[in-house]
């Protein structure tokens, strides 16, 4: 699960670094394999956390979503909903992705 998010990581880096959009099946094929590993464990400390990031990985998805499908913001507005969710959800991965490094060193 690790493994897989840190493949997608890269490969988001990557397009980025090409100015290439990465195409939101993309980010749902990501947020499926989570939550496909994540029905695949069995401790029920660790399957705790690992549906945690896979519901998260869901959310993100969902901003993903908003924030293509927004106008641009005004620079004098208050930052959009989406921008506050995507904040968020992006800590909450990464403290839950971090919480599982430290459970299951490589």
């Amino acid at each position: 699960m690790i493994d897989h998010n840190n493949q997608f990581n890269e490969h988001v880096e990557s397009a980025t670094a090409a100015a290439v959009e990465v195409d939101i099946s993309e980010f749902l094929e990501w947020a499926s394999q989570l939550d496909h590993l994540a029905r695949q464990v069995q401790d029920p400390a660790l399957a705790e956390q690992t549906g945690r990031l896979a519901n998260l990985a869901h959310k993100h998805v969902g901003v993903v979503e908003q924030f293509r499908a927004a106008p641009a913001p005004d620079e004098n507005s208050a930052a959009p909903q989406w921008a506050k969710d995507f904040s968020r959800f992006g800590q909450q991965f990464n403290t839950t992705l971090a919480t599982l490094v430290q459970s299951c060193p490589a």
